[in-house]
């Protein structure tokens, strides 16, 4: 069984083939950083958090639309985090507000 192999010949170009590589998309990867940076940064300014999950939230529903497959559990796991990191903080900034109305931080500092 031996075949013979004189007559093959190597095709154009080595080998290889002349497609392009695929381009990389940078979205689902920032959608997910903005989203972990908005829940993170957001516990020491509430507005940076809610700034940074509107961000991850923005980019991981274009990315939902554009329905892209590379990259699919980051846009995902941005989107959620983002949607995580602006609940969390409006309503951190929320209670702050009644806290600080209610004068709760002054009778806590006044303990002191």
């Amino acid at each position: 069984m031996q075949e013979n192999y004189q007559n093959y010949r190597q095709p154009e170009g080595g080998g290889m083939n002349n497609y392009p590589p695929p381009k990389k998309d940078i979205k689902p990867l920032l959608s997910m950083i903005f989203g972990i940076a908005g829940i993170v940064v957001g516990c020491c300014c509430a507005l940076a958090g809610v700034g940074l999950g509107s961000a991850a939230v923005i980019i991981g529903a274009l990315c939902m639309a554009q329905k892209l497959q590379a990259g699919k559990g980051f846009y995902i796991a941005g989107f959620t985090t983002g949607i995580v990191a602006v609940v969390l903080h409006i309503l951190n900034m929320i209670l702050g507000f009644i806290l600080n109305m209610s004068g709760f931080y002054e009778e806590l500092f006044n303990m002191f």
